[in-house]
């Protein structure tokens, strides 16, 4: 389904001037339907928005529909920065810090030319002051954080650590993604030991992680995969 940036590129210019501007803290309310353009692989109808940002605003874009979403973000240029499809069961979800000061084109899609119907995007520019680095986790859950020169460090890798506690015996899925770095997960239990770890799921530098855990309480650790790796990222909690 990702449209590609050579796609993108050839949007024609009228559209890209016509295209809604959103402000952040709203929500745009649209539709995709048989009158919208098609993306060429397989038919899903496409709507093209757009954001303005400086460089360094980190900004959250989220989708909610009734067909399964498909959320993809271009800079001026065409290039594709960052897409999604399921940040749960049909919704998509992004979150990144913008690289320069411009407008970005942001394409809502269905994952197939059978997804149409009303969405609402929710577009929020973050504070980076009440971006959390630590402390209890729910279930389910969703952290923005930031890995910064501030956090602990063992010497080579930033790491933000969290706490998750459990009553009775749960399937936990956690996925870490980042737009500014390669993202790396483990759970260490309360003996120390590494319970589960992860570095690339689904193919992408994201990582995911599924256990079965006990009644008790868990360290989940957030860091990178490269060496003083820093930015942004999203931690997602959910029971299976």
């Amino acid at each position: 389904l990702m449209l590609t940036a050579a796609l993108a590129q050839r949007t024609p210019h009228y559209l890209t001037i016509t295209a809604p501007l959103l402000e952040a803290g709203t929500t745009y309310s649209g539709s995709l339907d048989e009158t919208d353009g098609q993306n060429f692989k397989d038919g899903s109808r496409i709507e093209l928005l757009q954001i303005f940002g400086f460089a360094g605003d980190i900004v959250e874009l989220e989708i909610i529909s009734e067909f399964d979403s498909y959320l993809s973000i271009y800079d001026a240029d065409g290039e594709l920065l960052m897409f999604n499809d399921d940040s749960n069961d049909v919704d998509a979800f992004l979150s990144l810090t913008l690289p320069e000061t411009s407008r970005y084109r942001v394409i809502v899609s269905g994952y197939s030319e059978f997804d149409v119907g009303a969405y609402d995007l929710i577009y929020t520019k973050l504070d980076a002051s009440t971006m959390r680095d630590g402390g209890a986790l729910e279930l389910p859950d969703r952290v923005s954080g930031m890995l910064d020169t501030s956090d602990d460090f063992d010497g080579d890798h930033y790491f933000d650590s969290y706490e998750l506690t459990l009553s009775d015996s749960q399937d936990v899925f956690l996925e870490l993604s980042s737009t500014m770095f390669d993202a790396y997960i483990f759970v260490i239990d309360a003996d120390d030991y590494v319970i589960g770890e992860n570095d690339d799921g689904s193919f992408s530098t994201d990582s995911e992680l599924f256990l079965s855990l006990e009644p008790g309480t868990y360290e989940v650790v957030v860091s990178s995969f490269g060496f003083e790796e820093t930015g942004p990222y999203e931690l997602f909690v959910s029971v299976e």
